[in-house]
């Protein structure tokens, strides 16, 4: 059985560590990973390493008057950061297809319009 490792929300960056072994770096949504191929059948160690960028930081030294960031007191917001989750260990399903398409066949805008317009 196939396993997927959905993090959820997460920002920035997660790094994925599985009994010791680096899995992957996930960078864009979504923070998904399949991870069957480094799981053991008794324990296993997650370990999710979160980085995001220094933004807020800068954001808390502008407000709290640090000159070299004063510039950002006046975005005085701060961005989502580190991981919201919810992280889940989601099984592989089976699908059975009834039907199966045999040929697509992609138009481009110039041939779409000649079999519109019956010229083709």
């Amino acid at each position: 059985m196939q396993l997927t490792l959905d993090l959820g929300e997460v920002h920035d960056v997660a790094e994925v560590i599985l009994n010791q072994k680096k899995v992957t770096t996930l960078l864009l949504r979504p923070h998904r990973v399949e991870v069957t191929p480094w799981l053991h059948e008794d324990a296993n160690h997650l370990e999710i390493v979160v980085q995001n960028t220094l933004r807020n930081r800068m954001v808390a030294d502008g407000l709290n008057g640090d000159p070299n960031f004063i510039i950002l007191k006046n975005r005085m917001f701060y961005l989502p950061s580190g991981m919201i989750g919810p992280v889940r260990l989601i099984p592989a399903r089976q699908v059975v297809l009834r039907y199966v398409l045999a040929a697509v066949r992609v138009f481009t805008p110039a041939v779409l319009y000649r079999f519109r317009s019956g010229a083709a």
